[in-house]
């Protein structure tokens, strides 16, 4: 008897204790659903701002990586276009070819192009035809009204290469990513309508043909001769201004300026060395753009060879007679004094559309070096990882 109250008294307390367990372990279900506390969501708040913090500048480090790829990839395309050009079309640069009479003015022109048939007094009024001609059928401005006195070849000359390669116009392919007003400006229908944000000169009626101009410029030998010293030559230099240029000599022999558009490649001695395209500002590093021209500008460079790589501009080591060298870019000469030891300076003063001055502002200008527009020699010249070629003897 005493064995079996024993038994069933340790039973009883069993059946009590796993009742009472029961309501402990339910108790700790519902305790555990009311969520975080304060602390913890703080925590966790941290934790995700940390992640972000760490995630960003490596999300903007790629973004800015694939614009120097987009960047470089267009300029290779244009590089490797006027190499393709020139083996199709007699060793010629692409470059604006309608000259001084090109045209009979006896033969009909086109649907729509009869005011551009010709005679042209000039090279210029030639290759402005010709720009016009490309922009009213290929970049659908059948409007766009000729513009005889301009000079389409600093801003325009990719045109031809555009025709070649069949590209639309505008393209961005000869815009670069970073470049914002650009971008806008191809916009065609914004544009003549005000629409495109900050515009060139808004009382020029001429001004939508900054819808198909580009980023990347060609520097001045590949449409102009390498030297324009009095009395027997004459070729494109520079002017005051850093848009402005002129003809070092208007009473050479071989016309006023019936000298523009007849370059070949095979005129190239370097063409490693020698530079066929820039870009007018540094973009794609820090903060803010900067004009080449300045010591500190990183940008990507197209040479005649068809490679494309970034050069940083630096600042020229040592200017001796008849050459120079330059601790990256050579600083280059001045063509219409190919002999002498001087380097071809000008005033930057940017417009709204511009790298700003190294002040970072853009009121006023700022004496810079030409670089790799004005190469000692031209397209025989060396721009960067040599000397510059000795032109004391030319």
């Amino acid at each position: 008897m005493g064995t079996r109250a024993t038994s069933e008294r340790n039973e009883l307390v069993l059946a009590r204790n796993s009742n009472g367990g029961g309501k402990g372990l339910r108790r700790g279900k519902e305790e555990s659903n009311k969520g975080f506390t304060l602390i913890e969501l703080l925590v966790v708040i941290a934790i995700i701002a940390l992640l972000i913090g760490i995630l960003l500048p490596g999300l903007a480090e790629s973004r800015r990586l694939a614009k120097v790829i987009i960047c470089k990839t267009n300029m290779r395309t244009m590089a490797q276009g006027v190499n393709n050009y020139a083996s199709e079309y007699q060793d010629k640069i692409a470059t604006f070819s309608w000259t001084r009479n090109k045209w009979n003015p006896s033969v009909t022109a086109p649907a729509g192009l009869a005011d551009l048939r010709g005679p042209y007094s000039d090279d210029l009024r030639g290759a402005s035809a010709q720009a016009v001609a490309i922009m009213r059928t290929r970049g659908d401005a059948p409007d766009m009204p000729f513009i005889p006195l301009w000079q389409p070849f600093v801003l325009y000359n990719h045109l031809v290469l555009q025709e070649y390669l069949d590209l639309p116009l505008p393209s961005k392919y000869v815009v670069c990513p970073d470049d914002k007003n650009r971008l806008r400006w191809q916009n065609k229908a914004d544009f003549r309508a005000g629409r495109a944000g900050p515009q060139p000169d808004p009382s020029d009626p001429n001004n939508w043909r900054w819808s198909y101009s580009s980023s990347y410029q060609y520097t001045p030998s590949t449409y102009s001769p390498d030297r324009g010293d009095a009395p027997r030559f004459n070729t494109i230099i520079q002017a005051g201004l850093h848009f402005q240029y002129q003809f070092s000599n208007a009473a050479a022999g071989d016309g006023q300026n019936n000298v523009l558009g007849r370059r070949r490649f095979g005129d190239v001695a370097f063409p490693q060395q020698k530079v066929l395209l820039i870009d007018q500002a540094a973009r794609h590093f820090g903060k803010r753009d900067w004009y080449y021209a300045y010591p500190q500008a990183k940008l990507p460079i197209a040479f005649y060879d068809g490679h494309v790589r970034l050069i940083e501009t630096g600042t020229p080591t040592q200017i001796t007679a008849g050459r120079a060298r330059g601790a990256v870019a050579n600083p280059g000469y001045q063509p219409a004094n190919p002999r002498g030891n001087g380097v071809t300076t000008f005033q930057y003063q940017p417009n709204f559309w511009e790298a700003p001055l190294r002040n970072g502002t853009r009121v006023g200008s700022e004496t810079v070096i030409g670089y790799y527009n004005w190469t000692r020699g031209g397209m025989q010249g060396v721009d960067v990882n040599g000397d510059e070629i000795n032109t004391a003897n030319w």
